[in-house]
Order: C-alpha cells, then structure tokens, then sequence
C-alpha cells in the first residue's frame, strides 16, 4: 500500500449502517425466547419501603416474574467506587430518591410488563428529603467584581435510551449494553452477580449517544442479567423517556462565588473561586467547580474552594466536561463583568491574562495553542467591528449580540491493548474495549490497523 492512510480523508467504515438503519444497538438484539423487562420506581423522595402488593401485576397475562425488596433477585456489592451508585437494587427497603429503582416486572411482551408494572401498589414511610441547596453564605468582598452564579441539574438523553439484553449459556452470560465502559460492566456483572470476569462476554459496537451518562453501570443492567439467569431465559430491558430522569444520573447542580481583584490596566492581581456542588446520597461523585480558575489565567494569587452538599436526589455523576462546564461557566461570566467594570474589551482582557506556564508556577504546558484561538476566532468573527453596547442590534424580532468566552480541557494519556487477527482472505480484525460513543472510534482503530499491517483501511474490520 501506498501512503499511510493516517492524516487522510477515510470514510467513516459504520457510516452506511447508521445512516440506512443497518447498526444494531443493544435494543434491537432479540435472542429467541426473549422476554421483556420494565422497571418499577419509588414515587415518594425519600423513606421506606414497607410493603408492596404484586398479587394483581403477578397474576396479569404474560408475567412471568415480579421481583421487589421484598423478593430480591440476589445481588452482591459491585466493589470499587465508580461514577455510578455503589448499591445494587432491590438489596434493601430505603428509598434514597424519587424515581429509585424499586422493582423489575418480568413478561412474555413489552407491554405485558409495562401493563403489569402500573399494577403494583406500593406502601411507605415518608421523611421530607432535601432536594436543594440552602440559603448560601455571603462572602465578603473588597475586590472589583464579586459574583455569585448558579447551575441546575442538567440530565443526559441521548438519541439512544438506556438499554440491556442478558442471556446465559452454560454459566456465561453475554449482555448487549449501551455502555461507554465495556471493562466496567464486565467488572461489576462479576461482583454483582458472583461470576467469573472470564464468563461474562458485553458486546457493544455501536453507543447512540453517552455523555457521561452511560459510563456508569445502572440498575436495569444487574437486575436483567439476574433475572435472565432465575428464569433460565433471555430478557431485555429498555429505560423509558421517563424514567432516564432518574435511574442514570446527571449533572450536579452548582453555586458558585467568583472574586476578582485587577490592576487598572487589567492584570488580576487575585481570584477566587468557591464552588458549591450537589451530591447524591445515593452515589459518591461529586464535582469541584472550582478547579478551572487554578488553570484558566494568570494571577498574582488564585484561592479555590470546594464545597458538597449531600441531598436526596438521584445519582449526581459524569457528563460532558465535569466539574470544567460549570466551573468554566462561573469563571467566564465573571472575566465578562470584570471587562465591563474596567471598561475594557473582553478579548484583550483574557488576552493580558493569558497564562504562558501553569499559573501558580513555571512548569510549561506539554502544547497551548489558546492564543491563536483567540486571534484565529476573532478574525472570524468580526470582534473588532462588533457593536459594544448590548441590545443595539436587531435581528429581525431579535437582539443579537457577540461574545465570546474561554474553554480548557485537560488531555490525557493511558495504557490501551488492541488485538489483531490476521484473516487468511487478507483482511484483518482490530479489536478492543473501548467504545465508539459516536465520535468515529472504530474508523480509527481501523486506521491503525491499516497504517501498521501496510493494507487499505476497506480491509480491516474493527
């Protein structure tokens, strides 16, 4: 072959399968004999469980099995702290928040179980949860802007819902997962179930969408391979719309109080940023908001702090640049309001503060091209010809204006194994267990592939 086919232009190789319908996600397996799941969620906030009639949902057409706190399907701790909840379902009888997962119906159809489902009545004991933040502290202030900013609860939904089919043969199960993290699944299915990580086989070529909200192991994915293995038949289990508001977590709520002192001529001579973020009393994730002012800017002093405050909410974990979008977010508006307070432009402002080493020190960053964003971006867009005063530009019945603001996101590196198998035909197949979320993965497998076996990308497989 002719040319490394690394820095060309390559036809993503899953393209003609999304786009005509042809890519099989974890929903569309259907092993023969396959059942269905459908959860059953907590309607109270917090309390417990303390008792639950399944007698009409057990006895509808085509249920097979109703399981509850009360008949468990046996699950044991997952082990290890993950961005998810560490305690599998149905093992006890509090309810940590609304929409907990607090029973599985089991039927021959989608619409038996979700029919059956309806069926079950549930009795607790009710204790008033705390779902939001308390009144925050007012810091004191001597500096040229101090503000306080706040972020909501931010929930992933992908195109993708949350789905798993589990079937056991012999003493191994393979489980179709939408999963960013196949090792992670093979991991706590081990613990939870008490199999062997060798007999657990989790298949996922294609994630229809993830953000974070599908790195962690949720309830429906032990409790479907659980229930495969007691009734001895494939089951699948699909989150709803609605229930994908609950059972897979989201983003930590946040406040935020960003100080920042400058010289007149704009060099900050001290930030501070405290962030405050939410966190489950059903997981352990938390965020710190904070953490993007130790690397955004120079200053002569940079203060962050961090502070938790647990509630009773489903799962706070991962999405999209946590900690950084809403740290990011606080950290921006506050350069914005510092530009406006010296009457300075926004863009020479990050532009004097921009920081050529790590702030706080001398060690150089590994590569940096944030400058040439800024003038690459402002060329683009006109920056100099702006309008300065807001709401003086109509776009037919709108306003527009033009901003801008600064991102960093922290790159990083780790070990990795792939395998490749020599075909007799010629091809070859690149396999390995990290998951393509969207982003082209598998092309780039098959890239490396092709530039180190010297064949064209159309012959390897990944």
């Amino acid at each position: 072959m002719s040319g490394s086919p690394i820095g060309s232009a390559t036809t993503r190789i899953d393209a003609r399968l999304k786009v005509t319908g042809g890519a099989v996600y974890a929903a569309d397996n259907n092993p023969t004999g396959l059942c269905y799941g459908y959860l059953v969620l907590s309607t109270i906030g917090k309390g417990t469980v303390t008792a639950m009639d399944t007698s009409a949902a057990t006895a509808a057409p085509g249920v097979l099995a109703v399981y509850t706190p009360f008949n468990p399907l046996k699950l044991y701790a997952y082990g290890g702290d993950e961005n998810d909840e560490p305690n599998p379902p149905l093992q006890d009888k509090n309810v940590r928040y609304y929409g907990q997962v607090i029973g599985l119906v089991v039927a021959q159809t989608f619409e038996q179980a979700r029919d059956a489902a309806e069926l079950v009545t549930t009795t607790y004991s009710s204790q008033t949860p705390t779902t939001s933040f308390p009144n925050a502290p007012v810091v004191p202030h001597t500096a040229t802007v101090s503000q306080t900013y706040t972020t909501s609860i931010v929930h992933h939904h992908a195109m993708e819902p949350h789905a798993t089919v589990a079937s056991w043969s012999n003493g191994h199960l393979t489980i179709y997962t939408a999963t960013q993290g196949t090792p992670l699944v093979v991991s706590r299915m081990a613990n939870a179930l008490g199999v062997a990580s060798g007999n657990i086989h989790v298949i996922n070529p294609y994630v229809g969408g993830a953000f974070g909200g599908k790195w962690g192991n949720w309830a429906h994915t032990p409790l479907t391979a659980a229930a495969a293995q007691a009734l001895n038949k494939p089951v699948k289990t699909v989150l709803t719309r609605e229930q994908v508001f609950t059972v897979v977590g989201h983003r930590p709520m946040t406040s935020q109080t960003v100080t920042i002192s400058a010289s007149p001529d704009g060099t900050i001579t001290a930030l501070t940023h405290n962030g405050t973020a939410s966190k489950s009393n059903a997981s352990n994730f938390t965020e710190n908001p904070a953490t993007v002012s130790t690397t955004g800017y120079s200053a002569g002093k940079i203060t962050t702090n961090k502070t938790t405050v647990d509630l009773d909410v489903p799962a706070t974990t991962i999405m999209r640049a946590p900690s950084e979008a809403n740290g990011s977010f606080a950290l921006e508006c506050a350069i914005d309001e510092l530009a406006v307070a010296l009457n300075m432009d926004p863009l020479a402002l990050r532009q004097k503060n921009y920081a050529s080493t790590v702030p706080g020190g001398t060690k150089p960053w590994s590569s940096k091209h944030l400058a040439e964003c800024y003038t690459t971006g402002a060329s683009a867009f006109g920056w100099s010809k702006r309008n300065k005063k807001p709401a003086q530009v109509l776009d037919g019945d709108w306003y527009a204006g033009l901003g801008m603001a600064t991102a960093i996101y922290q790159a990083s590196r780790s070990n990795a194994t792939l395998k490749v198998r020599l075909q007799s035909n010629g091809t070859a197949l690149v396999a390995g267990t990290g998951s393509d979320a969207g982003t082209g993965q598998a092309t780039v497998f098959a890239i490396l592939g092709a530039a180190a076996l010297g064949i064209p990308v159309a012959q390897v497989t990944a």
